[in-house]
C-alpha cells in the first residue's frame, strides 16, 4: 500500500487544531465537501474552525463558487474565501450541499441527473442511482451510533475539457470501522474493503449495496470510484483497486466518483470486487 496525500495535505484531520489550509495544486468536489463535513462536525463539538483560502485566486473563487464559504457561514466557522459574482453556469456545477435524510439524497441526484442528462442520458442514469443509495448511506453512517446531528455534504461538477463528471459525498459521522464492527472489521481497511463488497451492518435485504452498485456502474462506464475512511483509502477502476494509506485519518468517510462523459463505444466491464490489488 502507498501513503495517500490526497486528504492529507488539507489539514481537514489534525486532532483539534483549528485551522484547515486549502493549500492544494488543484481542487477537487471531494475536498470542498470534506472540508464542509469536517467543520461542521467541529463546529458541532464546539471547536473553533478557520478555513484559509488556496493561495491561487483561481482556485479560491472555484471553493466560493462552490458555496463553500455559505456551507461555512451557516456553521460560524470563520473563512478568508472571496465573495464572488454569482454565474450562470448551467449544467457545470452543482454547489456544495447539505444531506441529513434520505429525501435530500433524492434531491440531489435529481439535479445531478437533470445536470448530465443533455450530454449523455445513460452516464444521468447511472449517477441517479449511485448518487441516491450512496446518498442513504450517509444517514446511516451519521445515525448509526446516536449521532444524528451529524449531516453529509454533496457537490458535483461537469468537466467540459477533459470529458468527465464528478461527484463527491462526505460526512464526518463514525466512520466505517465503527459503522462494521459488529461484521468483525478490526481495521480501518477490512472495514473499507467490507464495505466495498456490500457487507451491512443491517441483516435488512439489499442493505449495503450502494458502494458496490455505484462502483459496478463508475466501473462499466470506464470512471474511478475513491473512498477513504480513518486511515485507509482505495481508488477502484475496472482494472481493479489500489489501497493507501492516510498520513492522519479522516473521521468520517469519504466518497468520490469520477465518470467519463459523452464517451461512446464499447463500454469497459467490471471486474469482480474481489479483483483487487494492494
Amino acid at each position: 500500500m502507498d501513503a495517500d496525500p490526497s486528504l492529507d495535505c488539507l489539514g481537514l484531520t489534525q486532532g483539534g487544531h483549528p485551522e484547515i489550509a486549502l493549500g492544494l495544486r488543484f481542487l477537487e468536489p471531494r475536498h470542498l465537501v470534506g472540508v464542509a463535513a469536517v467543520a461542521h462536525r467541529r463546529r458541532a463539538d464546539g471547536q473553533e474552525v478557520f478555513v484559509h483560502r488556496p493561495p491561487d485566486n483561481e482556485k479560491a473563487n472555484y471553493a466560493s463558487r462552490m458555496h463553500l464559504p455559505q456551507i461555512l457561514d451557516s456553521v460560524d466557522a470563520r473563512h478568508d474565501l472571496p465573495t464572488v459574482r454569482e454565474r450562470r453556469l448551467g449544467g457545470h456545477l452543482l454547489e456544495v450541499t447539505l444531506m441529513r435524510t434520505a429525501s435530500d439524497a433524492r434531491s440531489l441526484a435529481e439535479l445531478v441527473h437533470g445536470k448530465v442528462a443533455p450530454t449523455d442520458i445513460r452516464i444521468a442514469d447511472a449517477l441517479w442511482e449511485s448518487l441516491t443509495e450512496l446518498g442513504a448511506n450517509v444517514q446511516d453512517h451519521a445515525t448509526a451510533h446516536e449521532m444524528a446531528a451529524v449531516p453529509g455534504f454533496c457537490a458535483a461538477q461537469m468537466m467540459p475539457r477533459s470529458g468527465e463528471v464528478v461527484f463527491a459525498v462526505a460526512d464526518a459521522g463514525v466512520g466505517l470501522l465503527r459503522t462494521l464492527a459488529g461484521r468483525n472489521a478490526s481495521s480501518d481497511r477490512e472495514a473499507l474493503v467490507l464495505a466495498l463488497s456490500g457487507t451491512s451492518r443491517l441483516d435488512e435485504p439489499d442493505r449495503g449495496r450502494g458502494l458496490p452498485n455505484a462502483l459496478d456502474l463508475i466501473s462499466e462506464l470506464g470512471g474511478e470510484l475513491y473512498l477513504a475512511t480513518g486511515t485507509a483509502s482505495a481508488t477502484a477502476t475496472s482494472r481493479g483497486r489500489i489501497h493507501g494509506v492516510l498520513g492522519t485519518p479522516f473521521r468520517g468517510t469519504l466518497i468520490q466518483g469520477r465518470v467519463p462523459v459523452g464517451r461512446r463505444g464499447r463500454p469497459r466491464v467490471a471486474l469482480p470486487l474481489r479483483a483487487t490489488r494492494a
